[in-house]
């Protein structure tokens, strides 16, 4: 009895408020509104100027039970079977009951809405698994300014938080006929205690013009997480002054646009963890370091909405094209093919995008991001070079668009100094191989090394003389050096210095070792006692097995120790430390030389790709 008399009071003395609007709100339990939702005969049921309040000797199957602690807010939902609706609804004007002492809020909750629905200035309500097959409308902001006044003091009056009163939370809802919120409290001194957040639905957006939009402003919090964005229609998701504006863990399978406008207090914006299948479009007007926008979940990039507005004005009248199919994919990519880069506004407002997409990640150290976001804007420029060129050609257009792109293959613009070490190593293996089919000092046999294996094993197979014998027999010339040196130091021996021959005989014994380590090594392992006519037949199969290997063996190592000069040559050319020096002979010779500049050019800007990157 006391809180009726409490609730009349208030009601008249707000309605001595309202002056001129005079505005007289009638009073349901949530049991009473689906009642008379049920018993309306026609196809639409409309109620205005109205305050549903929750009863709980009546309402506790339209309820929601909040349980809080200190970290977490558990909901559970009395209602378990489902409410179908076959009637169109519309609200204006109304207001639900939130009881905040009892931790329970009025909810459509289960409910089946078969015809479109559609919310004018209302507040304080929570949808959560309910399907919208003929579409879904919420525009707090119609007749909302003396309601919403009307609603902060009669709830307040009763002692309730008045956040609890305004939140507008659409939960685990499938909307099949598209989605239109719009909650816009204009300069509302109480815009702190607003928010708007859809969570955990599915929506259908719809082919109707203009109707998939979600737009908060002037609210404290505008929030989307965890939804699914179906079929391919344009979606507008705008923020206008706002403190919070979260986009988080969404799915969007068209092409949506972000609008944030004049952000307040903090700033705090995150589009984070989405998975975008097309490509985005932003309208920001700034950033602070409270932003945070995760470039590796746009799967094609972003563009500028300002950049696509002359596009559309551009085509507009064009193949019959009206409202918001300017936004389907098929125009878009032609904007980001074409327009986007040959049009100096549209330019000029994606590398304005792109800028401050990399100061925002420079102001929060995400050097990643910000290499992503400048990435961007080089391979956008080189699209405009390339088109300027093409209008109107010359040698500095055409000198810094080629050096663009030799810098993105390179090192991607001097923000991977890694890709340049792989670059370079291509170079140096094409040159290499040139170089292997050529000769030079520095294979001592040049092309006769293979000729001479072949001496080689012949001698073996047709001389009655061990391995060893052969080896040394080709060894024979160094040899006899050595032997000339030996001979000098037992013929001075009393005839000089004691130390001389005393030193200079393990020289030569370290000379020889090589040679007659080999030569002892070939005689163990010799297989052949005599010619290979002198072999019998059994034992020819597996000796000419091994001795067929070790030719190749031989052989493999010959090449493998051409192709090692080759790339060594290389290399000393690339990193020009041959110091004028060049090895070779013929046409060669003078791709060394390019070879060389080519080098000296490279490791110029990985030097400065590398500084770069160490700076930053």
């Amino acid at each position: 009895m006391k809180r009726k008399l409490t609730i009349i009071f208030f009601l008249l003395i707000s309605t001595m408020a309202l002056g001129q609007e005079g505005i007289e709100f009638k009073t349901f339990s949530h049991a009473e509104f689906f009642k008379m939702i049920e018993q309306e005969t026609d196809t639409l049921f409309e109620l205005k100027n109205a305050i549903i309040e929750f009863r709980p000797e009546t309402d506790s199957i339209y309820g929601k039970v909040r349980k809080l602690s200190n970290t977490v807010v558990e909901h559970t939902y009395t209602r378990t079977d489902t409410l179908y609706i076959d009637k169109e609804i519309r609200l204006d004007n109304v207001h639900f009951e939130h009881s905040g002492s009892l931790g329970i809020v009025g909810v459509f909750n289960h409910v089946v809405f078969n015809k479109s629905v559609a919310l004018y200035g209302c507040s304080g309500i929570v949808i959560n698994h309910c399907k919208f097959l003929k579409g879904f409308r919420i525009d707090p902001s119609r007749t909302v300014q003396n309601a919403y006044k009307l609603g902060i003091d009669w709830f307040n009056m009763q002692g309730i938080n008045a956040s609890d009163v305004k939140n507008i939370d659409l939960e685990s809802n499938v909307f099949l006929g598209g989605l239109r919120a719009w909650m816009d409290f204009d300069n509302s001194q109480n815009a702190e205690a607003l928010s708007l957040g859809i969570s955990d639905s599915k929506i259908y957006l719809s082919k109707e013009r203009g109707i998939n939009v979600i737009t908060g402003a002037d609210i404290w919090t505008l929030s989307l997480n965890n939804n699914e964005f179906i079929d391919e229609e344009y979606l507008q998701i705008r923020a206008v002054r706002v403190n919070n504006f979260f986009v988080i863990n969404n799915v969007f399978n068209n092409n949506p646009e972000f609008r944030a406008i004049q952000l307040q207090g903090f700033q705090n914006l995150g589009i984070t963890n989405n998975t975008f299948k097309k490509t985005a479009l932003f309208d920001f007007d700034n950033f602070t370091r409270h932003n945070r926008i995760q470039m590796n979940t746009f799967t094609n990039s972003f563009i500028s909405s300002d950049g696509f507005r002359p596009f559309i004005s551009s085509i507009r009248g064009k193949d019959s094209i009206r409202g918001f199919e300017f936004y389907q994919s098929k125009y878009i990519d032609e904007y980001r093919q074409s327009f986007a880069f040959q049009n100096l506004g549209a330019y000029n407002n994606e590398i304005k995008l792109l800028g401050q997409l990399k100061d925002l990640y420079n102001l929060q150290y995400d050097n990643v991001s910000a290499n992503k976001a400048f990435i961007s804007m080089k391979n956008l420029e080189t699209q405009r070079l390339k088109y300027l060129y093409k209008q109107e050609p010359n040698f500095d257009t055409y000198f810094q668009w080629k050096v663009n792109q030799f810098l993105y293959l390179f090192s991607d613009y001097g923000t991977k100094p890694s890709k340049a070490i792989v670059f370079s190593v291509y170079v140096i293996l094409l040159f290499a191989l040139i170089y292997l089919f050529f000769p030079n000092s520095w294979d001592r046999h040049g092309r006769k090394r293979i000729v001479d294996r072949y001496t080689f094993f012949l001698k073996y197979m047709d001389k009655e003389a061990g391995i060893h014998e052969v080896y040394l027999e080709d060894q024979k010339e160094d040899l006899l050096e050595f032997a000339d040196f030996k001979s000098i130091i037992e013929a001075k021996e009393n005839k000089v210095p004691k130390i001389f021959t005393v030193t200079a005989m393990p020289l030569y014994k370290w000379a020889v070792s090589g040679t007659k380590l080999t030569a002892s090594i070939l005689n163990r392992v010799d297989i052949m006692k005599g010619t290979w006519n002198d072999l019998p037949q059994s034992e020819r199969i597996w000796k000419s097995i091994l001795l067929v290997g070790a030719f190749l063996i031989a052989v493999l190592y010959d090449i493998f120790i051409k192709m090692l000069n080759a790339v060594m040559l290389s290399i000393n050319t690339f990193t020009t430390l041959g110091f004028g020096e060049i090895p070779i002979k013929g046409l060669p010779r003078y791709l060394a030389i390019i070879q060389g500049f080519i080098g000296w050019f490279m490791l110029t800007i990985f030097s400065v790709s590398l500084i770069s990157q160490l700076l930053n």
